[in-house]
């Protein structure tokens, strides 16, 4: 077996990693986090029109939970296994942009 082989599975399990924590958890602490505040709602209209403007903690965890889990299901069936990879990495880039956006909120309602 070729070590570019074993690798893939390690490499594509820290890029799943990621995307939990950026879009799973970053997103939704911070979404929540500035929802918090009087001025701020929900910016993205599917959520919006699903949870109002100030979505709770744990539907909109279970939602982003439900997404991933989507994701994954997809990824690990439909997507052929060298593009495999991909799905994760847009996934955590969509959720480095959401938690940036949103740490600009909030540092700009603080």
């Amino acid at each position: 077996m070729r070590a570019s082989v074993r690798f893939f599975p390690v490499y594509s399990a820290l890029l799943w990693a990621l995307a939990v924590l950026l879009y799973g958890v970053g997103d939704l602490v911070t979404t929540v986090a500035g929802t918090r505040h009087e001025h701020v709602r929900e910016a993205a209209p599917l959520t919006r029109r699903l949870f109002g403007p100030a979505p709770s903690a744990w539907r909109f965890g279970l939602f982003k939970l439900g997404l991933l889990g989507a994701f994954y299901a997809v990824t690990r069936t439909v997507v052929p296994p060298p593009y495999q990879p991909a799905v994760p990495a847009a996934i955590a880039v969509v959720g480095l942009v959401a938690v940036g956006n949103n740490l600009r909120v909030l540092w700009r309602v603080s």
